[in-house]
C-alpha cells in the first residue's frame, strides 16, 4: 500500500498519547493528507496509531479489530514521505496559463464543477502572484447573477435559491484543512461558505483559527460543526466577538451545554451581519431538563433582535423529546421578542402545536417544514395556524418534508399529497401567496395531486420548485 493510499479516505483512531505531537495537531496532518478520524476504535476504522500510556483493554479493543496498526515512528515516517511526495509533484502554473483557463471558464453558465477547477487553479499559482490573480478572479465573480453569490446551508431552507447553486463558493476539504491549520491566503476571500460538519474531533483551540483568520472577509455561512461538545465557552466568545468575519449572514451552532448557552448569551457581539441562525441539536434523544436552562440563556442573547431567519430541530433524529411541549411553549415566547423574526424553519415532527399555539405564525412571513416525520396534531396545528385570521405567513416551503438527506423516500409525494388535503380543508392556504414543493411533488399526476394543484391556483397560490 502506498503513502497516498494509506491516508486517503481512512478512519485513523489515535490509541494512547503520541511523544511528538498533540493529537490535535496528528488530526489536523491526517486531515491534510486526505484522512478522517475518530476517536474511538470501530469497525468501520481503518489504522489505529499506537502511541504510549494507554489502557490495556482500549489496545486490545484495537487489536481484535484487525486493521492496520503503525507504531508513532512509522506514521511520522508516513507523514513524511507523502509531503515530499507532494511536494514535488505541485507544479506552478504560469499567471498568463491561468487568466487565459479562468477566461474560458468564466464564458460558461456558473456551476460546482466551474468552482471547483477556479480553486484548483487558485492552488496551483504561483505565491507571490496570488494576490493579483485573486484581484482578476473576484472581479469576474461579481458577475455571477446575484443568487449565485449566496451560500445556502444543504438542507436549510431559509434562504431560497436556484435548485444547485447553493454550494456554490464553498469550501472544499484541502481548503477546509488549511484554515483549521491557521494558514492565511487571499483565495480564501473568495469563499462564502464554511462546513466543518465532517470534523467530529475539532476542538476550541483549532476551531478559533476560523474565527481569528484574516483571509475569511467574505464568509456569508460558517456551521461549526458536530463536535461542538469540544468547542469551549472561550471559542464562542471569539466567535461573536471576531473582527474577521464581518460578511457573515449565516451561523449553524449544533450543540451546546446550558454554560456555554449562558458565555454566549451574555457576550455583546460584532457580527453586525449576523442574520439566520441553525440550533440543530446533535443528540438523538433530550428531556426538557436538558433543554429548557440550554434555551433559556442561550435566547437572552441581544443580538437575536437583529435575526431574521431561524431554523432549529431539538434533536438529531428529529423526532420528539420528553416533556416537549413546555420546551416548544418556552421557545415560542422567545420567539416573541425577536422583532426582525420573518423565516423560520421547523426540523423536528412532534409536539409543533406548542409552538405554533403561541402564535409564532402571526409573526413570520416564511415558513419551511423540513420534518422526517410529522405527528398529525402539530399538522393539524400548524393548518389551523395557517388558516388563521392573525396568521402573516406568505410563503410555505414543503419541498423538504418527509426527505431524508442522502436517501430517497418514495413514498414522500403521496405523504405530502395526504397532508395538503389537510390544509387546504383547514384553509390554510388562503392567505399564501407561494408554496414550495419538489420536483417530485410537482410532477404527481393522481387525480387527488392534480385537483389540489387546481384548488391552490384559484386561491391565487403561486406553485414553486424548493429547495429538494
Amino acid at each position: 500500500m502506498s503513502d497516498d493510499e494509506l491516508f486517503k479516505g481512512k478512519t485513523f483512531v489515535i490509541i494512547g498519547r503520541l511523544e511528538t505531537m498533540t493529537r490535535d495537531e496528528a488530526w489536523l496532518k491526517i486531515m491534510q493528507l486526505g484522512g478522517y478520524t475518530s476517536k474511538t476504535p470501530r469497525p468501520s476504522s481503518d489504522v489505529f496509531v499506537m502511541g504510549t500510556s494507554t489502557s490495556a483493554a482500549r489496545e486490545a479493543k484495537a487489536r481484535a479489530l484487525n486493521k492496520k496498526m503503525l507504531t508513532e515512528q512509522e506514521f511520522l515516517d508516513a507523514i513524511a514521505r507523502l509531503e515530499a511526495e507532494r511536494a514535488e509533484e505541485r507544479e506552478v502554473l504560469p499567471v498568463s496559463d491561468a487568466i487565459g483557463e479562468f477566461r474560458a471558464l468564466f464564458d460558461g453558465p456558473p456551476s460546482p464543477e466551474v468552482w471547483a477547477r477556479l480553486c484548483a487553479l487558485l492552488d496551483a499559482c504561483a505565491p507571490e502572484r496570488l494576490e493579483d490573480v485573486v484581484g482578476y478572479v473576484e472581479a469576474q465573480l461579481a458577475r455571477w447573477p446575484s443568487g449565485m453569490d449566496r451560500a445556502v446551508a444543504p438542507i436549510l431552507s431559509i434562504w431560497h435559491a436556484q435548485p444547485g447553486v447553493g454550494m456554490l463558493r464553498v469550501s472544499g476539504h484541502g481548503w477546509q484543512q488549511a484554515l483549521l491549520r491557521g494558514e492565511s491566503s487571499p483565495k480564501y476571500r473568495l469563499l462564502r461558505a464554511l462546513d466543518l460538519r465532517g470534523y467530529s474531533s475539532i476542538n476550541g483551540t483549532v476551531a478559533t483559527k476560523i474565527t481569528t483568520n484574516p483571509s475569511l472577509s467574505g464568509l456569508r455561512y460558517l456551521d461549526v460543526g458536530r463536535g461542538n461538545d469540544k468547542l469551549t465557552q472561550t471559542f464562542y466568545k471569539k466567535l461573536f466577538v471576531s473582527e474577521h468575519l464581518p460578511a457573515l449572514e449565516q451561523l449553524t451552532i449544533r450543540k451546546l451545554d446550558a454554560k456555554i448557552a449562558a458565555a454566549i448569551a451574555a457576550q455583546p457581539t460584532t457580527l453586525t451581519t449576523l442574520r439566520r441562525v441553525e440550533l440543530s441539536y446533535s443528540e438523538q434523544y433530550g428531556n426538557r431538563e436538558m433543554f429548557e436552562p440550554i434555551y433559556g440563556a442561550l435566547f437572552e442573547a441581544p443580538w437575536w433582535s437583529q435575526i431574521e431567519g431561524l431554523a432549529f430541530s431539538l434533536t438529531s433524529s428529529g423526532y420528539g423529546i420528553y416533556e416537549g411541549q413546555a420546551v416548544y411553549a418556552q421557545i415560542g415566547r422567545h420567539l416573541g421578542r425577536m422583532t426582525a423574526l420573518r423565516g423560520l424553519t421547523l426540523f423536528d415532527g412532534y409536539d409543533l402545536d406548542a409552538l405554533v399555539n403561541t402564535g409564532v405564525f402571526g409573526q413570520v412571513s416564511h415558513v419551511t417544514i423540513a420534518s422526517r416525520s410529522l405527528q398529525t396534531d402539530g399538522w393539524q396545528a400548524i393548518c389551523e395556524g395557517l388558516a388563521s385570521a392573525a396568521s402573516s405567513v406568505r410563503e410555505l416551503d414543503l419541498s423538504l418534508m418527509f426527505q431524508i438527506p442522502g436517501r430517497e423516500v418514495s413514498t414522500a409525494p403521496e405523504l405530502v399529497c395526504d397532508h395538503l388535503s389537510m390544509l387546504i380543508d383547514a384553509g390554510g392556504h388562503e392567505g399564501l401567496e407561494t408554496l414550495r414543493l419538489s420536483r417530485a411533488q410537482l410532477a404527481l399526476d393522481t387525480p387527488q395531486a392534480i385537483r389540489q394543484r387546481e384548488q391552490l391556483a384559484e386561491a391565487g397560490v403561486r406553485l414553486v420548485e424548493g429547495s429538494a
